[in-house]
């Protein structure tokens, strides 16, 4: 699994159930150390962990098969909810080269599509 499948989790525990654990944040969050900078990084209370099975958005938007690579690159060259990915892998990767690959995606891809339907 990629590294969008990485979570702040944190534990808890209750009378009940015993030893729980929860997401602590909505988005993903870098493993590596130290986290590059402008990364997410979690709340002091919790840790990164690769245990979010699904990912974000169902685990749809990622790069870790074929299928969902092709989802995430037609979404981001169709311009309708890129930001969205875009703030995803800025909250993995940080800020270096993460809006490059965007930009040029997103420019490049749509001036060729625009060729292609547009011809």
């Amino acid at each position: 699994s990629g590294k969008l499948h990485n979570g702040c989790y944190a534990n808890y525990t209750t009378a009940t159930e015993g030893w729980r654990q929860f997401r602590a944040s909505e988005y993903p969050c870098s493993t590596t150390v130290p986290p590059p900078q402008g990364s997410h990084t979690c709340p002091s209370y919790s840790a990164c962990l690769s245990e979010w099975d699904e990912g974000p958005i169902n685990g749809v938007i990622s790069f870790d098969n074929f299928i969902y690579a092709t989802i995430t690159v037609f979404q981001i060259l169709t311009l309708e909810g890129w930001s969205y990915v875009f703030y995803l892998y800025y909250s993995v990767y940080g800020y270096h080269f993460v809006w490059i690959y965007f930009l040029s995606v997103s420019f490049f891809g749509f001036v060729f599509i625009l060729n292609i339907f547009g011809a």
